[in-house]
């Protein structure tokens, strides 16, 4: 009855506008040549599509997500049938504004439902060369008599990359010489690397801002074309469960342009380390079920998500740059550095002890800057307290010339 109606419907049409049988036979021939048609030219580009003389004006939108910025809309005129935009037009219209970004993809663009074209890019990156630093003690060796054969130098050497072409380099701090990196902090033991000598904490409002916060400032960063800052949001483990997956949420639904960064000890070590749920015991001190940081952020999308030692510096650092680059290509990364709390009395710790090689030290007091209350200078030469040292060899790995070790019990 459906069909039937419908062809009556379509019978009667026919006939009020007059339209004999032959000449709709025909013109549906036309049609389904035309609809043949727009199948076979599905895909071309403006350079592709056979020109009939219809045009139509299609937007070419030039931007970059990961650095929040538009640079203007280009409209340009195409083929009417035409789906997409060949690269080398994208290429030939990009404009001024855009000038110091590269194309994601060099592909066509395709036109979209409302005529526009999104072409994304990225900041080019400047050829990088490798420096090597090396160190010298400024009280024994004048600026205008430095003496690059002296013994003092040996193993004295750090290796950095920097833009092709500079000739001066900050080394006020090459611990932390990333002076774009912005740090929100939050509610915890960790608090205290806004203090000197680490200063690695910008700002620190309340519990869970550390996420919020950071999703605010570097929304204001976009807004206001901000685009050499990236926005480090830092928590620990049981903050995160209890106030900062919420603020986990925000940035990914508002698209946020930062790295959140939770700081995993397995212990709720501010307030007299009571369990969490991710530590695997309740408060009552029985198993529980351990939910993992990893799997909630990727359940919240965020990818990739880095798990390191933070204690490994090496690893550390790659895993900022890394975590920098996939922020830099529009994805959403973040970062677990895992290391169970040296006074968690069910966790069987390996530490040893780090100890000073007097002969080997230079008094340069780079060990001094990883803040470790185990470590101070007597006698002009760095002295650890053994019995406040750890084994972390955090200070080890910052020390240039090798003159720290590891003694194993």
């Amino acid at each position: 009855m459906i069909q039937f109606g419908a062809a009556k419907k379509i019978v009667r049409l026919i006939f009020m506008s007059n339209i004999s049988r032959r000449s709709f036979l025909k013109g549906a021939g036309v049609a389904a040549l035309a609809v043949a048609a727009a199948g076979v030219l599905a895909g071309c580009s403006d350079k592709e599509t056979p020109d009939t003389g219809a045009k139509r004006d299609v937007k070419l939108k030039y931007l970059s997500t990961s650095a929040g910025m538009v640079f203007g809309d280009v409209v340009i005129q195409v083929p009417a049938l035409a789906t997409t935009v060949s690269f080398a037009t994208i290429l030939a219209n990009k404009p001024a504004a855009a000038e110091g970004y590269d194309f994601i993809s060099t592909e066509d663009g395709k036109i979209d439902d409302k005529g526009i074209v999104t072409i994304n890019m990225v900041k080019k990156q400047a050829p990088q060369v490798e420096v090597e630093i090396q160190y010298v003690r400024a009280d024994k060796f004048p600026a205008e008599n430095l003496n690059p054969t002296d013994s003092t130098l040996e193993g004295a050497k750090l290796k950095v990359s920097v833009d092709a072409g500079t000739t001066k380099i900050d080394t006020s701090d090459l611990l932390t010489n990333n002076k774009n990196y912005v740090v929100t902090g939050d509610i915890g033991c960790y608090t205290l690397g806004f203090a000197p000598p680490l200063n690695c904490m910008d700002v620190c409002i309340c519990m869970g801002g550390g996420f919020s916060a950071g999703m605010g400032m570097a929304k204001s960063f976009q807004r206001e074309g901000v685009t050499d800052k990236v926005v480090f949001g830092v928590m620990g483990d049981s903050t995160f469960f209890h106030s900062g997956m919420t603020g986990a949420a925000e940035i990914i639904y508002n698209n946020g342009r930062m790295i959140p960064c939770v700081l995993d000890n397995r212990i709720t070590g501010m307030t007299g380390h009571q369990d969490n749920p991710g530590s695997g015991f309740t408060l009552m001190g029985e198993p529980a079920p351990m939910i993992s940081v990893e799997k909630v952020l990727e359940a919240y999308g965020f990818a990739p998500v880095f798990t390191v030692d933070p204690q490994d510096l090496t690893a550390m650092k790659k895993t900022v740059d890394d975590a920098v680059a996939a922020l830099n290509e529009g994805k959403h990364p973040a970062i677990v550095t895992r290391r169970p709390c040296l006074l968690i009395k069910r966790v069987k710790h390996d530490t040893g002890m780090c100890v000073v090689n007097a002969d080997k030290c230079k008094s340069c007091k780079s060990c001094l800057k990883v803040g470790c209350p185990a470590i101070s200078m007597e006698n002009g030469k760095a002295f650890i307290d053994r019995t406040q040292c750890v084994g972390c060899t955090v200070c080890a790995q910052a020390c240039p010339f090798g003159a720290i070790e590891k003694e194993e019990k």
